[in-house]
């Protein structure tokens, strides 16, 4: 009997079949791949693409800013930083226990400087001159000022402080376009930060109103019923908040401390302009009809030219909002011009201070 060669294959096995079936397990292994890459790259492409078509559809997105709102956080370094360095601490000198040692109850509130020179603001609406005798201002690495002047802006509660020194930190103001309910701010109670945000407007008077003060007024939200310091998110000053969460908003400090600087007093410009604003309800009215304007009911002592039954509709070119109107008619150069509707017609009036 004759034995097989171990090193030749069976003669019943081909060398064709073989190759055949090693080139078909290939095939199908490159078909595979081929089928699994389209897969893919389809999957891709869709989660890429169907977005665009359905966006946000059935999903579900949980906002957790509010939450922090009203928390007790730190702002970023450098705002702290800043506001410590611009900022003085009011204290009730009679209540001294010891040399530059207070009680907590001798805490009166906080100085926001603004000129390098010694003048700062802060928010006493109940101010008398003779309280400044008894300030002790102290910075928050323990030096101690003494008050050289003081002015008081009974319209607003700010009271101006001038400071004996010279190369004080100041604090900045903000863009006050921009700033509207919904924005982000910081408020300081002497050593404590809270985040919050700006509320709704309250009117605080009824009509008529004097053309030359706010009507309305922002709340700071959540409340916290303790006065303090606002600043935006960025360390600029908003203003002051009260134990109402009423946010006295500081773009009349803006206005005033170029007359400050100047002269060391506060601006004396008065409006006595008084009324209210009405809308056109007319959906179609005419071209030459005005929409909306500040109906004056009494122009006061000091009329510049507008009488009882006017529609002051602009000032410089913008149109006035009850919102806006006593920054437009403050902020406005020493002549400017206002926009009048008398009797049927337009015309412009030009107003000197």
């Amino acid at each position: 009997m004759t034995t097989h060669p171990p090193h030749l294959p069976h003669k019943s096995c081909s060398v064709t079949m073989r190759t055949l079936w090693s080139n078909i397990r290939n095939v199908i292994f490159f078909i595979f791949v081929s089928i699994l890459a389209g897969v893919t790259g389809a999957l891709i492409t869709s989660a890429w693409i169907e977005p665009t078509f359905y966006p946000n559809q059935n999903l579900y997105f949980v906002d957790r800013t509010p939450q922090l709102y009203g928390a007790n956080q730190r702002p970023d370094v450098s705002v702290a930083q800043r506001f410590n360095a611009s900022t003085l601490r009011l204290f009730d000198k009679t209540q001294v226990v010891n040399e530059g040692m207070y009680p907590e109850s001798s805490y009166i509130g906080q100085v926001v400087m603004l000129s390098s020179n010694g003048w700062g603001v802060t928010y006493m609406p109940d101010f008398n001159l003779s309280y400044s005798t008894r300030f002790d201002a102290v910075s928050n690495h323990g030096a101690h000022y003494e008050i050289e002047k003081s002015l008081f802006d009974a319209k607003t509660g700010f009271v101006y402080l001038k400071f004996v020194g010279n190369d004080f930190r100041v604090m900045s103001f903000p863009e006050w376009d921009v700033f509207n309910s919904g924005s982000e701010v910081w408020s300081v109670h002497d050593t404590e930060w809270k985040f919050r945000i700006v509320g709704d407007r309250d009117v605080m008077s009824n009509p008529p109103f004097v053309s030359d003060r706010d009507v309305s007024s922002f709340h700071i939200e959540p409340g916290f019923s303790q006065e303090g310091v606002v600043l935006t998110s960025q360390g600029q000053l908003l203003g002051f908040v009260d134990t109402q969460d009423v946010l006295h908003s500081a773009w009349s400090v803006e206005h005033h401390m170029p007359m400050v600087l100047g002269s060391g007093q506060l601006d004396d410009f008065v409006s006595t302009w008084m009324g209210y604003m009405v809308y056109n309800n007319d959906m179609n009215p005419s071209g030459d009809e005005p929409r909306e304007g500040f109906y004056i009911t009494s122009a006061g002592n000091r009329p510049r030219g507008l009488r009882i039954g006017d529609l002051l509709l602009q000032i410089n070119g913008k149109k006035v909002s009850e919102h806006s109107l006593s920054r437009a008619i403050l902020s406005a150069p020493e002549e400017f011009v206002v926009s009048v509707w008398r009797k049927g017609e337009e015309f412009d009036i030009i107003v000197t201070k």
